[in-house]
């Protein structure tokens, strides 16, 4: 074999293994390289518009539960009591409200003990105030007030979205006459965040190994 064929069954030789792959090209190596960055970037995305979205459906079924436990106790004594609601439901109200969202609570956190851990009161707490004034105008629909008001359901509408910032809460719950109640919650709820995120019971914990023997 001379050196002319020689030099073209090499030339064919490498066309053949170019063709099927046998040598990684640098081309296609960093063609591959930018599909799989970008299909990892797309991964990420849709992970965390996923993950998104379930927080905030949990968020929001914990401030859902958290506002039904805490203010239909509420709703249902003013719908007994209607215009005879006196001093003596405000102590009712002022006992059973607490105790039905630490119930809720407990359940909650029995419900989910099985997850990954996460903050739970946050939510059930902000669920009684951010949808407490549309609790607190059913029941003063009942006395007259709330939904059988004059202006109908662009009063209404008013009043559930100022119902959104916390001091007009605080104000209706002062007519409402759970005012009380709602203080209590909101300082225990303070006080054990502060409790827990001061890490004093990783500290106690801590001590009363080092002293067991």
């Amino acid at each position: 074999m001379d050196c002319r064929t020689r030099r073209i069954s090499q030339q064919v030789h490498w066309r053949f293994i170019k063709q099927y792959s046998l040598v990684p090209n640098p081309r296609n190596r960093l063609r591959r390289s930018n599909v799989d960055s970008r299909s990892v970037a797309g991964y990420h995305v849709r992970t965390s518009v996923v993950m998104g979205k379930e927080m905030w459906t949990r968020v929001s079924k914990l401030m859902l539960v958290g506002a039904i436990s805490f203010w239909l106790p509420d709703t249902i004594l003013h719908a007994f009591r209607a215009y005879y609601f006196n001093s003596l439901d405000v102590r009712i109200i002022t006992a059973v409200m607490p105790l039905t969202l630490l119930c809720s609570y407990v359940a909650m956190k029995w419900v989910n003990k099985d997850s990954p851990p996460t903050r739970i009161g946050l939510p059930m707490l902000a669920g009684v105030w951010f949808l407490g004034g549309l609790f607190m105008a059913l029941s003063a629909s009942f006395s007259g007030g709330g939904f059988m008001m004059a202006g109908g359901m662009r009063t209404v509408g008013v009043v559930l979205l100022l119902s959104l910032f916390p001091m007009y809460t605080f104000i209706m719950a002062t007519y409402d006459g759970s005012l009380a109640a709602l203080l209590l919650v909101s300082g225990v709820a303070v006080l054990v965040w502060a409790f827990q995120s001061s890490g004093l019971l990783v500290r106690l914990g801590f001590k009363r190994a080092r002293k067991s023997p």
